[in-house]
């Protein structure tokens, strides 16, 4: 089929190259999908029969610059002045039993029907020839892009026996584009969940990033609440988590900025495991998203810790800390979570700032070297300073050298120290 598709003039200049060499260069992947939707996408893949030492030859020949990404799999990134493009060999990949979703091992083939085959989606799987702008659809993408459908390119049991990423991704796909899973594909799709726990954890991290970061790429309307119902529903979780999933709250996650949406998807996993019991954040953070979890960055555990530490504590003088020590994106996300809470923090930390209270130890308007000199053991210096803060705090003592002091004496005299 003749389709017209908009290609830079130095990939025309590489697909010259390649027909020189014998050999055709394809656009394969997302990048023809949106193209035939009409939408914007930078992501070019690219792929032919040459194996990919014989591509970089051939890309360095006009000054680009190519390496390997992914010997193994025949991968190389190729950038020129203005794009960046990852080229594979066509290739046959052989998995053994389970989920995994690398190979064991790699065929590479001349045949173009060959590396379809080990393909996802129909609507991943078109292939366009940028000399003769001839569309190639072996598994009817065309026709599933028109009708709103998704489906499996080989028998779904193949595509999904051999590498359980692909269930988050055809989640991924079908929610962002607002299409329906074919039937047969979404049964048997669910019925290989068990294959995410062959995933590694940074894979599935970052799947579900794209989920939630990537969920109005299209202006689907609820892609982010239709993407987390389907993981419910299909009980995803329990494969990721080890000690046992929970359902996922979607609220919110939508409503936040793109970078900060993964940060509410942990908490919204997080959460549920320390509504219901007491003194068990550290248990749950390490197991459900440290490295006996999902295994997430120390950055975003302490934004998860932050938030649920947050929001299940009462607003007073002594948690205001808590909220003030917040950064910007932690408070728009507590804006969302909870916009009560929020506000009751916001006005007890002004009006404490206003009043000049304390938020910790450093605040208090008595240097610690004076606590510790004046008291019999310097270690008890920290006992001594909350004493202090308990007495501005609670009893309204002002906030000043001199009344501190004073109060220090008394304390100390009330004790017989």
């Amino acid at each position: 089929m003749y389709y017209e598709i908009n290609v830079s003039d130095e990939l025309y200049a590489l697909a010259r190259e390649f027909s020189k060499a014998g050999s055709t260069l394809y656009i394969v992947g997302g990048y023809v999908r949106d193209s035939v939707l009409g939408l914007k996408n930078t992501d070019i893949d690219i792929c032919a029969d040459l194996k990919y030492d014989a591509a970089i030859d051939l890309a360095k020949k006009l000054g680009y610059e190519a390496k390997i990404v992914n010997e193994k799999l025949g991968t190389i990134s190729i950038k020129t002045k203005h794009d960046a493009y990852e080229y594979v060999t066509f290739r046959k990949d052989n998995y053994s039993k389970g989920g995994a979703h690398s190979p064991d091992s790699v065929s590479y083939v001349k045949d173009i029907r060959v590396d379809a085959a080990r393909r996802d989606l129909a609507v991943n799987a078109m292939y366009y020839d940028i000399l003769s702008h001839e569309l190639l659809d072996f598994y009817n993408g065309l026709a599933d892009l028109k009708r709103g459908v998704i489906h499996s390119v080989t028998p779904a049991s193949e595509v999904f026996a051999s590498d359980g990423l692909r269930i988050l991704r055809l989640i991924r796909f079908s929610q962002a584009l607002g299409y329906k899973i074919d039937a047969e594909t979404a049964a048997v799709a669910k019925s290989f969940v068990s294959n995410l726990a062959d995933i590694s954890k940074d894979r599935i991290i970052g799947e579900l990033r794209a989920i939630v970061e990537q969920a109005d790429r299209y202006s689907v309307p609820s892609a982010i609440k239709r993407s987390i119902k389907l993981i419910n529903a299909w009980h995803i979780m329990d494969q990721i988590i080890t000690i046992g999933g929970r359902k996922i709250d979607y609220h919110g996650i939508d409503k936040v900025e793109r970078g900060n949406r993964f940060a509410m998807l942990l908490y919204r996993i997080f959460e549920p495991y320390v509504s219901r019991c007491n003194n068990c954040e550290e248990y749950y953070l390490h197991n459900v998203l440290g490295r006996g979890g999902l295994g997430v960055s120390n950055n975003l555990l302490d934004i998860v810790s932050h938030l649920v530490s947050i929001t299940h504590t009462e607003p007073n003088h002594w948690s205001a800390y808590q909220f003030k020590a917040l950064n910007t994106a932690e408070r728009d996300l507590l804006r969302v979570i909870d916009s009560g809470l929020y506000s009751k923090y916001y006005d007890l930390t002004r009006d404490m700032e206003s009043n000049h209270m304390p938020f910790t130890r450093h605040d208090l308007k008595i240097d610690a070297k004076y606590v510790s000199s004046t008291i019999k053991n310097p270690r008890d210096t920290g006992y001594y300073l909350d004493r202090l803060m308990y007495e501005v705090l609670e009893k309204n003592l002002p906030n000043d050298k001199k009344h501190l002091e004073s109060m220090l004496q008394t304390i100390l005299l009330s004790e017989n120290v």
